[in-house]
């Protein structure tokens, strides 16, 4: 659903902002966050949608592979847990 070519338009931009983020994967939660982020008005997603009409969208599908791989460079080593804190540190 989110992982699709998406272009910058305003009833797209409403309409992933409205979409449930629950009731998506995490896979696509994470497209969702980087689309509303990449369009919206000084990185507040629940905002307005921040694009002007005498600039080029800040999403361009060509410049995103770049940032992916940057983020997947960074990541790939870092496990993740979803713990308390106590049982965290414990550990």
């Amino acid at each position: 659903m989110f992982c699709d070519v998406k272009v910058a338009s305003r009833k797209e931009f409403e309409r992933v902002r409205q979409t449930n983020p629950s009731t998506l994967t995490d896979l696509e939660r994470a497209a969702r966050f980087l689309y509303l982020q990449r369009l919206c008005f000084g990185g507040k997603p629940g905002d307005v949608f921040g694009v002007e009409s005498t600039h080029s969208a800040r999403i361009s599908l060509s410049r995103l592979d770049p940032v992916l791989d940057a983020a997947h460079e960074r990541l790939e080593a870092v496990v993740f847990e979803q713990l308390d804190w106590a049982d965290l540190i414990a550990r």
